[in-house]
């Protein structure tokens, strides 16, 4: 399969996931395309939506380990996660309000 062929397969995956209502469709401020996943997708696409918590908590990980985001816990032990000070510092910047932003280099970088 080539990379053509492959991207034609994905999209058809994708249009399948936002018809059958697993994914819902938004667009961000600035028109980018922004997929949601809904709670259907766990029953719909399990092998997807397994994949996807594995992603996030992943990416959680790394954010906690980059002093990004701090994690507390409700009175119902739902995790809550909150920006830093340094997590602020660096959306301010990715949302170009600074000199951009690159988490690995402590919070700053150059654009």
């Amino acid at each position: 399969m080539d990379e053509q062929q492959l991207k034609a397969l994905i999209e058809q995956e994708i249009a399948e996931m936002v018809t059958s209502g697993a994914l819902d469709v938004e667009f961000s401020d600035d028109g980018e395309v922004l997929f949601r996943v809904t709670p259907l997708t766990e029953t719909l696409y399990p092998e997807f939506y397994k994949a996807h918590l594995e992603e996030l908590d992943e990416e959680l990980l790394h954010l906690l380990e980059l002093d990004l985001i701090t994690v507390t816990y409700n009175e119902n032990l739902e995790a809550v996660f909150s920006l830093t000070e340094a997590g602020q510092q660096y959306v301010e910047e990715a949302n170009g309000e600074g000199n951009g932003a690159d988490p690995e280099a402590g919070g700053r970088g150059q654009s």
